[in-house]
């Protein structure tokens, strides 16, 4: 399961994407509810050029998938808030 995470990391970070960023992310899940599995996990997110600027805050419209070496799948979309420093 952890090759075919990589792969499929090292095949999007190689992608080109029309986003204003792309992030990637490899981490571990510690969960400490009962019954629950930690596990390696594997991060994309999209996020686009910002739709509006209020003050330091850039707001745009995202998309996010994750992906656990237990086959949780997570996928998401909405708002990104960006707080711009200096």
């Amino acid at each position: 399961m952890y090759r075919s995470i990589l792969a499929a990391g090292l095949a999007l970070s190689s992608m080109s994407a029309s986003a204003d960023e792309v992030v990637l992310g490899l981490g571990y899940a510690d969960y400490s509810a009962d019954g629950g599995t930690d596990a390696a996990l594997f991060s994309l997110e999209i996020q686009g050029n910002p739709i509006r600027s209020l003050g330091v805050i850039d707001n745009a419209l995202g998309v996010t998938a994750e992906v656990d070496a237990e086959s949780d799948v997570f996928v998401g979309a909405g708002l990104v808030a960006t707080i711009v420093f200096g």
